[in-house]
């Protein structure tokens, strides 16, 4: 079974207005219904988890409903930070799945994810058991020890950004979780490379972005 969770916890600061942005409205529907349609539209996708802030459960809920969303399972109050929330999301989707089963983690943010980026995140997850969403990076890197000063380059071709979803068999992500209490570890892979388990890369793509200020917003489709 291949499982999306959604991660709508962020209040979204530096959008501006006065709710997170995953709920402001673009076009007639919230930048959180784009996001939840990709996933709901897939036909590899059995069930989602949306973790949401906590104060929008009910408002999450009447958006669910009105959209007749058939996978929605669970919609869950976030935690504190990101890893929190991701944890929240392991811990019911094992209640309801087995240890095999494949969890995809999903920034609401990210409304733009394609069908074949998903598609490639369960097909790889089920082989390796771990996978990151990735682009190569465009610009040339550079290191600053103290942000003032440069301390050295990076070799562009072996730099790539992270994108979500970043998947992985339930039983890999649920330990990184319990061997590894980081709040401020903000990508799951992190977690789970510290147990030695490999990750593999799929490429992504440069529409997949994380909308986070008002002028992304430009870039949703």
């Amino acid at each position: 079974m291949n499982i999306a969770a959604i991660l709508a916890g962020g209040t979204g600061t530096r959008m501006g207005g006065d709710k997170p942005k995953q709920f402001l409205e673009i076009n007639g529907k919230k930048l959180i219904e784009y996001t939840v349609e990709k996933f709901e539209h897939h036909p590899e996708i059995d069930a989602i988890y949306i973790v949401c802030v906590s104060d929008y459960t009910d408002t999450m809920k009447d958006i669910v409903s009105h959209a007749g969303w058939s996978k929605v399972k669970r919609i869950l109050a976030g935690g504190s930070n990101r890893r929190e929330s991701s944890k929240i999301a392991v811990e019911a989707a094992l209640e309801d799945f087995g240890p095999e089963d494949i969890i995809l983690i999903h920034d609401a943010a990210r409304p733009n994810v394609s069908a074949d980026i998903i598609s490639d995140n369960i097909r790889q997850t089920s082989n390796i058991g771990a996978v990151n969403t990735v682009i190569p990076s465009q610009d040339t890197i550079l290191v600053s020890d103290d942000g003032r000063m440069l301390t050295a380059y990076t070799d562009r071709s072996k730099m790539f950004q992270v994108q979500t979803p970043q998947s992985f068999k339930l039983k890999v992500i649920k330990e990184g979780h319990d061997r590894f209490e980081m709040p401020e570890v903000t990508d799951d892979c992190a977690l789970v490379a510290r147990l030695g388990q490999p990750v593999a890369l799929v490429m992504g793509d440069k529409k997949n972005v994380k909308i986070t200020t008002a002028e992304d917003l430009t870039f949703l489709y």
